[in-house]
């Protein structure tokens, strides 16, 4: 009998094992994050400085990785690469060096913000510091390896660009002025404009030396000298109608681009005569040596051959951004909230469109797909706005004056009304599809943590008093917190047609059916005291995943069963997750965009478990394993029982218990250490029952 048992379980792990691998969480194409600076590299490569890390591409652009995990956290503005292949980079963490393509680093100027970095001539580097007053300027004579500091530049709070010419000369713009030194540094003279009172909103210099500039009054002129400052020439130039410059380059040609919030404007003749082209919001623009330049927007980097006039897009850039929200709707939407705005896929994720509703690289906290098909996004600082064109157009939400806090989270019942969660405290109301929101004046000091709408419209809130239940739109509410232990506050709430389903610190699940007598534990999706269950999404045939700093879990028995989902995440931690109606699972993690599932979730099934059965394998966490592994099942009457680990496809790895127990509830410790990485099950024997649950050991 033993061993036709073994068979049974060997085969079972083989299938389950198979379909288990096959919904693995891979990343999409982005968005991408912020980039703030390129450089080229003397072997063609792409260095680019990013609000958070330092990545490299080795393919023009199409593809990227980052160069350090130890540079991961921190925000660049600069980066430079020496003709010696020794990479500098300035940021808010002071300078850092490498000169071993970023395998090792060696920092200076901690405590300093160094705002731009230049080469100069031979292996003299040059460096200045952003948001002191103390006229600093660094100056290194051996590529970077010790620096001298110099306080010869006139004081000032803000230092803007820092340029070298062909012949060394430096420029530096401070405070919209313009200095110049000829001797490395040692002394500085202001580059006067037309007039004395000139100020300069950017400037660009050729290798010549010629410097056009953009001034800050009477924007629709421009300026260039090409005397190294000492006479200018002032023009208006033909197609000159720049909207919010970001950033100013020029090629050693002398060709300028400068890139603005609606389009890339270049010129060819040194800023006499411009046009327009890329029709989309630029931040970052860079030329190589070879005079090609390569820039970076919100909808990914973009070079170009042809000396601005076409471009072509050579990816999503480096996918390091912070993903708040993710939703789904009609027509196959994938729309995503980030730390710089909104983003919209149209292709499950493969290339991605800018939408934010302001245009900006601000924090947008939420986005919500109503079931009319309107697109509200919530903005950190407040806004709310709400598109009826899939985010072409943008409108301002009518909110009454009693709503004081932004929305971080938004549901709609069956029946049409929508509701928000506030941060802080408070929920809001819609009947007309977003258009306008009204206070419920019932919770307008109560901290409300999550809120779902069962099946039968009764609206559920998780708060600071406890979990209510209100079946008139929020106008009133009762108790509905049986069965929910005190110490575990739920994190997440959703609900399907049967039952609502809690997710509380500590990783339990619990679900209660509409009108219920009170809450029952279905199950646990890991047990750690310290974490929760962030988030909770049903699919269309009823599976449920479950969003935590673990990745991402999944079960197709209410609740009861959970299976840790592979992916590629190094740090796991997942902040939302959306199925669109086809079974394809999205999930926004911390730091590396947007992930989702390579094949459609139907066909993956955890084993219904009888109501009346003597055991229940209750829950391993974590999972995936580390080097402690705690595994709890219960039994409902004494029994004989035996707990064993296999390896798929049901090779035994250890038997941790052949014996008899008394009904109650168990716990054993179990230490994967020294067992290669892969798949493997437990497995609980009790008479003829056989449960299993998978374990990921990375």
């Amino acid at each position: 009998m033993r061993f036709l048992i073994g068979l049974v379980v060997a085969a079972s792990l083989f299938t389950v094992s198979s379909s288990f691998a096959e919904h693995s969480l891979h990343p999409t194409n982005g968005p991408g994050g912020i980039i703030n600076d390129f450089a080229f590299g003397p072997a063609g490569d792409i260095l680019a400085a990013m609000q958070r890390g330092l990545w490299r591409s080795t393919d023009k652009g199409r593809s990227w990785r980052s160069v350090s995990d130890v540079l991961e956290r921190r925000r660049f503005s600069s980066v430079a690469i020496s003709d010696n292949g020794t990479i500098l980079i300035g940021g808010s963490y002071g300078l850092a060096r490498s000169t071993d393509k970023g395998a090792s680093w060696e920092n200076n100027f901690e405590g300093w913000d160094i705002e731009a970095i230049a080469l100069g001539q031979g292996d003299t580097v040059y460096a200045i510091p952003e948001g002191r007053s103390c006229g600093c300027f660094f100056r290194s004579a051996d590529d970077g390896a010790t620096w001298e500091q110099s306080n010869q530049l006139p004081q000032s709070l803000l230092f803007k660009s820092l340029v070298v010419s062909a012949d060394g000369t430096i420029y530096v713009l401070r405070y919209n002025k313009l200095q110049r030194s000829s001797d490395g540094g040692d002394s500085w003279n202001r580059v006067v404009g037309p007039n004395a009172d000139s100020t300069m909103v950017m400037v660009a210099i050729t290798s010549q030396g010629h410097i056009f500039a953009y001034p800050a009054l009477n924007r629709r002129s421009s300026f260039l000298s090409t005397d190294f400052g000492i006479t200018w020439t002032q023009f208006y130039p033909e197609g000159w109608n720049p909207n919010s410059i970001w950033a100013i380059d020029a090629s050693p040609d002398g060709d300028i681009y400068l890139a603005t919030n609606d389009s890339l404007m270049y010129s060819n003749d040194e800023g006499r005569t411009w046009k327009s082209s890329l029709r989309r919001h630029v931040k970052t623009i860079a030329v190589d040596k070879a005079g090609d330049p390569i820039l970076w927007g919100h909808e990914g980097v973009f070079r170009s051959d042809d000396r601005g006039e076409s471009w072509r897009k050579t990816g999503n850039g480096p996918v390091n951004i912070m993903v708040n929200d993710v939703a789904v709707g009609r027509h196959g939407d994938l729309w995503t909230a980030t730390e710089w705005g909104a983003y919209l896929s149209t292709d499950k994720g493969q290339t991605w469109m800018h939408r934010d509703p302001d245009r900006l690289p601000v924090g947008l906290e939420t986005v919500f797909i109503t079931r009319a098909g309107s697109v509200i996004g919530a903005r950190s600082f407040g806004s709310v706005k709400r598109s009826t064109d899939r985010g072409s157009t943008w409108q301002r939400v009518e909110r009454s004056r009693d709503i004081e806090h932004e929305f971080v989270e938004m549901i709609q019942s069956a029946d049409g009304p929508i509701y928000a969660r506030m941060l802080f405290r408070g929920l809001a109301t819609s009947s007309d599809d977003g258009a306008s929101w009204t206070l419920i004046d019932s919770l307008r000091r109560t901290e409300v943590y999550a809120i779902a709408v069962s099946a039968e419209g009764t609206l559920y809130a998780s708060t600071e008093n406890g979990m209510l239940r209100s079946s008139d739109e929020g106008q009133t509410w009762s108790a509905a917190e049986s069965g929910l232990p005190l110490e575990y506050k739920v994190h997440s709430l959703a609900a399907d047609r049967s039952f609502v389903y809690a997710g509380t610190l500590g990783g339990a699940v619990y679900r209660v059916a509409d009108f219920g007598s009170g809450w029952e534990l279905a199950g646990r999706v890991f047990d750690d005291r310290e974490k929760s269950v962030i988030d909770l999404s049903i699919a269309a045939d009823g599976g449920i995943f479950a969003a935590s700093d673990f990745g991402v879990s999944y079960s197709s028995d209410q609740g009861q069963g959970w299976i840790s989902l592979p992916s590629d995440l190094e740090n796991p931690k997942i902040e939302s997750i959306a199925v669109d109606d086809e079974g394809t699972l999205f999930a926004g993690s911390w730091f590396r965009g947007v992930y989702r599932s390579n094949k459609i979730i139907t066909s993956l099934k955890t084993e219904p478990r009888d109501p009346g059965t003597t055991a229940i394998l209750e829950a391993i966490a974590p999972n995936p394993l580390q080097s402690n592994t705690r595994i709890r099942f219960q039994l409902s009457q004494a029994a004989d029982l035996k707990l064993t680990i296999y390896a798929a496809p049901g090779t035994e790895i250890e038997v941790l218990l052949s014996d008899w127990r008394a009904a109650g509830s168990y716990s054993i410790d179990w230490s994967a250490d020294g067992l290669p990485r892969g798949l493997y099950f437990c497995v609980l024997e009790v008479g003829n029952d056989v449960q299993s649950l998978p374990m990921l050991l990375r």
